[in-house]
């Protein structure tokens, strides 16, 4: 699948410190876009507006990219900015109120990584806050930030479907449209692989974030646990690119600290060798990292076309044919449910939820239009099961 010169200016601009060999192809590149649209709409909704803005801004050829497009990518980090600043003091007193009370927890993802590794908060778009906190410390957690005034935002379509959903976190805990989510673990356990939470606690290193005291991932466990959660995301249709921007740049800051050696030890251990080495693959190829010898021979091995081809989708934004390829979400849960009549419930759920789960997804203002968006369901919900079958009939 080719890439366009828009395409290959977004990769090569979606990074930290960039190399004067890059420097120049940004330059190169810059001169040869012909269409800005495509790269301005396609940036943003990657989330990498402010890595680029800052690159091109350093472009000598900044003169031929049009303003309209530079504000745009300006806005957006200004945006991010003032976001994350809010962020990380929310993230400060949640800690600080956790200390308190004797509990040590993980800063997860974004939260550790704009400070730490992006070294400029506005450049590391952030949703939310991630923590990772131990099993018997999740309810005392919640319970703290309950009391300082957030609410647990549960959003489930039937009580039996919440019954027989395996999570890693606990509901959302929102204040002031800032939400916390307190993870117990890094994937579902019903993931076709797992990963040893434990290793990650007694590997995890004390560090400061927002002058406040707390623990991160080691080296090693930060860069398996990045790959972990895109991976988990690249199967069903929900990545942006940052998520490759976070693991090229983990990748670059700990070159001399990562112990690849362990890294495949692990892997094999957890049985996601081709998931996470796949992964590294498109790294090194489409984001100027450089790994190992032995470790590119091994993502060599791992890579599939179908899963580059995914890839070059994600980039493109081609959201039509993404949903060909990737597996329905839905009819893979409902593969899991034991027993005929718990499938007619989880079926009938998941086209039927309640009226309150259909006001929240929906953002429905007007009682009527509920029943319009049942009708949306049923209608992506046969488009899903005769793509599934289509898919299954194929291979």
């Amino acid at each position: 699948m080719n890439l366009t010169v828009e395409d290959k200016l977004l990769l090569t601009a979606s990074g930290l410190n960039l190399s004067e060999k890059s420097l120049l192809l940004v330059d190169e590149l810059v001169s040869s876009v012909s269409d800005w649209n495509y790269f301005t709409n396609n940036v943003i909704r990657n989330s990498v507006a402010p890595l680029v803005y800052k690159n091109v801004s350093l472009s000598k050829n900044q003169s031929e990219i049009p303003q309209d497009t530079l504000f745009k990518f300006k806005q957006v980090y200004i945006k991010s900015l003032s976001r994350n600043m809010v962020l990380y003091e929310h993230f400060r007193n949640a800690v600080n109120a956790f200390s308190a009370h004797g509990i040590s927890v993980i800063a997860l993802k974004g939260i550790f990584l704009a400070e730490s590794i992006y070294r400029d908060i506005g450049l590391r778009q952030m949703s939310d806050i991630d923590i990772l906190a131990k099993k018997e410390d999740v309810e005392n957690c919640r319970r703290i930030l309950l009391d300082s005034g957030y609410k647990s935002y549960e959003r489930f379509k039937t009580n039996f479907i919440k019954d027989h959903l395996e999570v890693k976190h606990i509901p959302p805990l929102v204040l002031n449209n800032v939400s916390i989510e307190i993870h117990l673990k890094v994937l579902p356990d019903d993931y076709h692989y797992n990963v040893n939470i434990e290793n990650y606690w007694e590997n995890a290193k004390p560090v400061t974030i927002n002058g406040t005291n707390t623990l991160a991932l080691s080296p090693n466990d930060l860069l398996q646990h990045l790959c972990v959660h895109l991976d988990h995301h690249f199967s069903k249709g929900k990545i942006q690119l940052f998520s490759f921007c976070d693991i090229a740049e983990v990748i670059k800051y700990y070159q001399n600290k990562i112990d690849w050696d362990l890294l495949e030890e692990t892997c094999t251990r957890y049985n996601c060798t081709k998931n996470i080495f796949s992964l590294l693959f498109l790294t090194e190829k489409y984001f100027n990292v450089t790994l190992p010898d032995h470790i590119i021979r091994q993502a060599g091995r791992c890579i599939d076309a179908e899963t580059e081809d995914l890839f070059i989708l994600y980039l493109k934004g081609n959201g039509r044919e993404i949903a060909r390829k990737i597996n329905n979400n839905n009819i893979e849960r409902l593969q899991k449910i034991n027993g005929f009549t718990n499938k007619i419930k989880y079926l009938l759920g998941d086209t039927f939820p309640t009226r309150t789960f259909m006001k929240q997804r929906y953002l429905i203002k007007q009682k009527p239009l509920i029943y319009w968006y049942y009708l949306v369901r049923i209608k992506s919900g046969v488009i899903g099961l005769f793509s599934h079958l289509l898919k299954s009939k194929r291979r």
